[in-house]
Protein backbone atom coordinates (compact mmCIF):
# COMPACT_ATOMS: atom_id res chain seq x y z
CA UNK A 1 0.00 0.00 0.00
CA UNK A 2 1.41 3.37 -1.02
CA UNK A 3 0.69 5.96 1.66
CA UNK A 4 2.15 8.90 -0.31
CA UNK A 5 3.85 10.34 2.77
CA UNK A 6 6.81 11.41 0.65
CA UNK A 7 4.54 13.04 -1.92
CA UNK A 8 2.67 14.88 0.81
CA UNK A 9 5.90 16.15 2.36
CA UNK A 10 7.20 17.29 -1.02
CA UNK A 11 3.93 19.10 -1.83
CA UNK A 12 3.88 20.77 1.56
CA UNK A 13 7.50 21.84 1.20
CA UNK A 14 6.79 23.41 -2.18
CA UNK A 15 3.63 25.13 -0.93
CA UNK A 16 5.56 26.64 1.96
CA UNK A 17 8.68 27.44 -0.05
CA UNK A 18 10.87 25.27 2.15
CA UNK A 19 13.96 23.43 0.92
CA UNK A 20 14.88 19.89 1.92
CA UNK A 21 17.78 21.20 3.98
CA UNK A 22 15.61 23.69 5.86
CA UNK A 23 13.07 21.01 6.71
CA UNK A 24 15.83 18.62 7.72
CA UNK A 25 17.37 21.23 10.05
CA UNK A 26 14.01 21.91 11.67
CA UNK A 27 13.53 18.19 12.36
CA UNK A 28 17.13 17.49 13.35
CA UNK A 29 17.77 15.03 10.50
CA UNK A 30 19.75 15.02 7.27
CA UNK A 31 18.59 16.47 3.96
CA UNK A 32 19.30 13.04 2.47
CA UNK A 33 16.62 11.55 4.73
CA UNK A 34 14.06 14.03 3.39
CA UNK A 35 15.15 13.21 -0.16
CA UNK A 36 14.65 9.48 0.51
CA UNK A 37 11.13 10.13 1.81
CA UNK A 38 10.22 12.15 -1.24
CA UNK A 39 11.57 9.56 -3.68
CA UNK A 40 9.78 6.74 -1.86
CA UNK A 41 13.01 5.00 -0.82
CA UNK A 42 12.17 5.44 2.88
CA UNK A 43 9.47 6.73 5.19
CA UNK A 44 9.89 9.02 8.18
CA UNK A 45 10.17 7.43 11.60
CA UNK A 46 6.88 7.53 13.47
CA UNK A 47 8.28 9.82 16.15
CA UNK A 48 8.93 12.48 13.46
CA UNK A 49 5.29 12.65 12.29
CA UNK A 50 4.06 15.07 15.00
CA UNK A 51 6.98 17.41 14.27
CA UNK A 52 6.32 17.25 10.53
CA UNK A 53 2.63 17.99 11.01
CA UNK A 54 3.35 20.88 13.39
CA UNK A 55 6.00 22.33 11.07
CA UNK A 56 3.52 22.58 8.20
CA UNK A 57 0.45 23.29 10.34
CA UNK A 58 -1.47 20.20 9.21
CA UNK A 59 -2.84 17.07 10.88
CA UNK A 60 -0.79 13.89 11.01
CA UNK A 61 -3.59 12.19 9.05
CA UNK A 62 -3.13 14.59 6.16
CA UNK A 63 0.46 13.41 5.74
CA UNK A 64 -0.90 10.01 4.73
CA UNK A 65 -3.32 11.37 2.15
CA UNK A 66 -1.28 14.09 0.52
CA UNK A 67 -1.01 17.83 1.00
CA UNK A 68 -4.10 18.40 -1.10
CA UNK A 69 -6.18 16.53 1.50
CA UNK A 70 -4.71 18.75 4.22
CA UNK A 71 -6.36 21.77 2.64
CA UNK A 72 -9.50 19.99 1.47
CA UNK A 73 -10.62 18.84 4.92
CA UNK A 74 -10.99 22.32 6.50
CA UNK A 75 -12.83 23.56 3.40
CA UNK A 76 -15.26 20.63 3.48
CA UNK A 77 -15.75 21.02 7.24
CA UNK A 78 -16.57 24.71 6.78
CA UNK A 79 -19.03 23.87 4.00
CA UNK A 80 -20.75 21.24 6.16
CA UNK A 81 -20.91 23.61 9.11
CA UNK A 82 -22.64 26.19 6.91
CA UNK A 83 -25.12 23.57 5.63
CA UNK A 84 -25.89 22.55 9.23
CA UNK A 85 -26.26 26.17 10.29
CA UNK A 86 -28.67 26.92 7.46
CA UNK A 87 -30.66 23.74 8.13
CA UNK A 88 -31.11 24.39 11.84
CA UNK A 89 -31.96 28.03 11.20
CA UNK A 90 -34.62 26.92 8.69
CA UNK A 91 -36.04 24.41 11.19
CA UNK A 92 -36.35 27.22 13.72
CA UNK A 93 -38.82 28.89 11.38
CA UNK A 94 -40.90 25.69 11.03
CA UNK A 95 -43.32 23.91 13.35
CA UNK A 96 -40.86 21.06 14.08
CA UNK A 97 -40.51 20.51 17.80
CA UNK A 98 -37.98 17.69 18.08
CA UNK A 99 -37.21 15.84 21.31
CA UNK A 100 -36.27 17.67 24.49
CA UNK A 101 -36.32 17.07 28.22
CA UNK A 102 -38.05 15.48 29.96
CA UNK A 103 -38.55 13.37 26.82
CA UNK A 104 -35.74 11.49 25.12
CA UNK A 105 -37.77 10.55 22.08
CA UNK A 106 -40.73 8.46 21.09
CA UNK A 107 -41.22 5.09 22.82
CA UNK A 108 -38.63 5.82 25.53
CA UNK A 109 -38.97 6.42 29.24
CA UNK A 110 -38.77 10.06 30.26
CA UNK A 111 -36.26 11.80 32.49
CA UNK A 112 -39.02 11.96 35.13
CA UNK A 113 -38.93 8.14 35.14
CA UNK A 114 -35.22 7.54 34.63
CA UNK A 115 -33.69 10.29 36.80
CA UNK A 116 -30.44 10.24 34.81
CA UNK A 117 -29.58 13.82 35.80
CA UNK A 118 -30.41 13.42 39.46
CA UNK A 119 -31.09 16.53 41.53
CA UNK A 120 -30.09 19.61 39.52
CA UNK A 121 -31.26 22.19 42.08
CA UNK A 122 -28.73 25.01 42.33
CA UNK A 123 -26.40 23.45 39.76
CA UNK A 124 -25.02 25.04 36.61
CA UNK A 125 -26.21 23.40 33.39
CA UNK A 126 -24.53 23.67 29.98
CA UNK A 127 -26.44 22.27 27.04
CA UNK A 128 -24.52 21.93 23.79
CA UNK A 129 -26.97 22.01 20.93
CA UNK A 130 -29.62 23.70 23.07
CA UNK A 131 -31.99 24.34 20.18
CA UNK A 132 -34.80 26.67 21.17
CA UNK A 133 -34.22 26.15 24.89
CA UNK A 134 -36.94 23.64 25.75
CA UNK A 135 -34.61 21.35 27.73
CA UNK A 136 -33.04 24.35 29.45
CA UNK A 137 -36.53 25.52 30.38
CA UNK A 138 -37.23 22.09 31.89
CA UNK A 139 -33.95 22.31 33.84
CA UNK A 140 -35.05 25.73 35.11
CA UNK A 141 -38.32 24.19 36.30
CA UNK A 142 -36.27 21.58 38.18
CA UNK A 143 -34.42 24.36 40.03
CA UNK A 144 -31.12 24.55 38.13
CA UNK A 145 -29.22 27.57 39.38
CA UNK A 146 -27.42 28.62 36.23
CA UNK A 147 -28.33 27.87 32.62
CA UNK A 148 -25.99 27.98 29.63
CA UNK A 149 -26.78 26.99 26.06
CA UNK A 150 -24.79 26.73 22.84
CA UNK A 151 -26.21 26.18 19.40
CA UNK A 152 -25.08 26.41 15.79
CA UNK A 153 -28.00 28.70 14.92
CA UNK A 154 -28.25 32.23 16.25
CA UNK A 155 -32.00 32.11 15.56
CA UNK A 156 -32.37 29.12 17.87
CA UNK A 157 -30.33 30.85 20.59
CA UNK A 158 -32.63 33.88 20.28
CA UNK A 159 -35.69 31.62 20.68
CA UNK A 160 -34.08 29.99 23.72
CA UNK A 161 -33.43 33.36 25.31
CA UNK A 162 -37.04 34.38 24.69
CA UNK A 163 -38.41 31.12 26.08
CA UNK A 164 -36.31 31.39 29.23
CA UNK A 165 -37.14 35.08 29.73
CA UNK A 166 -40.86 34.34 29.33
CA UNK A 167 -40.70 31.69 32.05
CA UNK A 168 -39.45 34.16 34.68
Amino acid sequence: MNLNIGNAIQQLRHQHGVGQGELADALGISAQAVSKWETGKANPDLFLLPGLADYFGVSIDSLFGGAQDAQELPRKAAEQLEVNHQGWTELTRSDWTGAFLPNYGPYTPTEDQLHLFGDVRGKAVLEIGCGCGESLSWMKEQGAGELWGLDISGDRIAKAETLLADSD
